[in-house]
């Protein structure tokens, strides 16, 4: 999902103003790119805390209580492809979107301007909207996003990878806590990160380290994450 400066001013941890929140991203690298006057970047390349205050945000926004992530769903989101991540956070945004219109009492085609209005250019039909809706029946909207990602079909190619480096990892997402944000992966990442000089670690980009992770059991990378705090 393409955001603008303005949509993250205010979190936590994000300066106020839009040109503090450059001045943030670009000190973290997080690549921007010019779109008319807006600066513009990827959801999918902020910190995971930052990611998590800006779908909060949405969820009350559109007057939805956010309920509990299932940080394990989340996972798996992260270990597929981009623009498969990309599309299921902007179908969790229009179906925030058209609650909110439905609790208003608006009809279709004004749901449907505010949907463009929202930067999000085609808006998908109503039974489409229908059909989305059913995959995201019972579940709280912390989790719809992972719930409405297309289904993929490919080839996870292992990539080169320190099993000390690995280990490591682990290691430092079983004693990292969560604090009920869900356990902040690039953080740990980025701490092996900081150490594979030291140890010479073959330590790849953070979301082929997500991949491995998520083709772990669920069950240990429920027991792994039990109790975080980051």
């Amino acid at each position: 999902m393409i955001l603008d400066v303005k949509s993250i001013a205010g979190l936590d941890g994000v300066p106020n103003t839009c040109r503090g929140v450059r001045d943030w991203l670009q000190r973290r690298q997080v690549p921007t790119r010019q779109d008319g006057k807006r600066f513009v970047f990827s959801l999918l390349d902020l910190p995971e805390d930052v990611q998590f205050a800006y779908r909060l945000r949405l969820t009350e926004e559109a007057g939805l209580a956010f309920g509990e992530q299932d940080d394990a769903a989340h996972i798996a989101l992260a270990g597929k492809p981009l623009g498969v991540q990309e599309t299921a956070h902007l179908r969790a945004k229009v179906l925030g979107i058209v609650h909110k219109g439905r609790v208003a009492g608006l009809a279709w085609p004004q749901i449907e301007a505010r949907i463009k209005a929202a930067g999000l250019d085609e808006a998908p039909s109503q039974q489409t909207v229908k059909r989305w809706l059913k995959l995201v029946e019972g579940l709280d909207p912390a989790n719809w996003a992972p719930a409405l990602a297309p289904d993929y079909v490919g080839r996870t190619v292992l990539a080169e990878m320190s099993e000390g480096a690995w280990d490591e990892f682990l290691a430092r997402v079983a004693t990292s806590g969560r604090n009920g944000t869900g356990t902040n992966f690039h953080k740990v990442w980025a701490k092996v990160e900081a150490k594979k000089d030291v140890h010479g670690w073959v330590w790849p980009h953070y979301r082929t380290v997500l991949r491995r992770f998520q083709s772990l059991p669920v069950e240990q990378q429920r027991t792994l994450t039990m109790g975080a705090d980051e």
